[in-house]
C-alpha cells in the first residue's frame, strides 16, 4: 500500500508535519531557556542594591543604553515633582484588568538631568477624556526609590487630549519640557514622605518571574506530533484491513469449446 502513489503522498504529509511539530517544540524549549536567563539576569538586578542618582548620571554620557543594561534596578532620588509637566498615558489596565491611566511625572533633583517616574494606575473616569480626579504630586522636597525601565516605542498621539500620551516614549516627553531628561523612565517603589492628601495612584507591580507557557507549550507540540503519527497509522491499519477483507473477484466460467469429431 506504501508504494501507492495516494498513500506515499499522504505518508510524506505525515512525515511533514511531524518534523514541523519537533522543531515548534525545540523552539518552545529554548524560548523557555531564554525566559529562563532573562529572569535571573532581573532577580539580580532585584537585589542589587541601590543606585545613587549622581552614580547613574555620572554613567550617562559613557552608557547611553543604561536603562537597558539596569532594567529593574532601583535608583534613589531626592527632588521636587513637576505637576505641571505630568503626563497620563493611556489605555493602562490594573492587575484586575481595569481600564485606566498611569501618571507619568517628572521629578527635579538639585542639578543634573531630570528622571521620568511612572508613580502608579488610576482608573478611567465617567468619559473617556480624562480620569475622575488627576491625581496632583505632593509639593515639597521627596525621597524617591523607583526601578529603571527602557524608554517604549513613540506612538502618534494625534486627537488625544493635552497632557497624553500611548506609550511612556521619553523622547515625546522631552518635547514639552524645558530640562533635559535621563533615557528610560523608572517604576516607583516607594517616596518618602508619604503622601497625605490627594489622589495616590495605585503603584504598579514588579515582574513576573515565572517561566510562563513555554514548557506546556513544547509537550503539546510533541504530543501534536505523536497524534500524527498515531492519525497515519490508523488510516493505514484500518484500509489494510477493509481491503484483506473485501471478496476475491470472481471469475466467469469459459464456455467448453467443442472437440472436433
Amino acid at each position: 500500500m506504501l508504494r501507492e502513489r495516494r498513500w506515499a503522498g499522504f505518508t510524506l504529509l505525515a512525515v511533514a508535519f511531524v518534523l514541523l511539530f519537533v522543531r515548534l517544540s525545540f523552539w518552545q524549549w529554548s524560548r523557555l531557556h531564554e525566559r529562563q536567563a532573562a529572569n535571573d539576569v532581573t532577580r539580580a538586578q532585584l537585589a542589587a542594591p541601590p543606585v545613587a542618582y549622581p552614580d547613574l548620571v555620572a554613567l550617562l554620557p559613557t552608557h547611553h543604553d543604561i536603562a537597558h543594561e539596569l532594567e529593574w534596578r532601583e535608583v534613589t532620588v531626592t527632588g521636587r515633582w513637576d505637576a505641571e509637566h505630568q503626563v497620563l498615558v493611556r489605555n493602562r489596565a490594573s492587575q484586575d484588568g481595569a481600564p485606566g491611566y498611569e501618571v507619568v511625572t517628572p521629578i527635579v533633583p538639585a542639578s543634573g538631568p531630570v528622571l521620568l517616574v511612572d508613580r502608579g494606575w488610576v482608573p478611567a473616569g465617567k468619559t473617556p477624556e480624562a480620569p475622575d480626579t488627576m491625581p496632583v504630586p505632593q509639593a515639597g522636597i521627596v525621597s524617591v526609590t523607583a526601578r529603571l525601565q527602557p524608554a517604549e516605542p513613540d506612538r502618534p498621539v494625534d486627537g488625544l487630549p493635552h497632557g497624553q500620551l500611548l506609550t511612556i516614549a521619553t523622547d515625546a516627553v522631552a518635547k514639552d519640557v524645558p530640562y533635559p531628561l535621563v533615557p528610560g523612565y523608572a517604576v516607583l517603589v516607594d517616596e518618602q514622605p508619604k503622601p497625605t492628601s490627594g489622589s495616590v495612584p495605585q503603584v504598579m507591580p514588579g515582574p513576573v518571574l515565572d517561566d510562563g507557557p513555554h514548557l506546556s507549550y513544547a509537550v503539546q507540540w510533541l504530543l501534536f506530533a505523536a497524534v500524527a503519527i498515531g492519525g497515519w497509522w490508523t488510516f493505514l491499519r484500518r484500509e489494510h484491513e477493509e481491503r484483506e477483507g473485501e471478496p476475491a473477484p470472481a471469475t466467469r466460467d469459459l464456455p467448453e469449446v467443442p472437440s472436433n469429431p
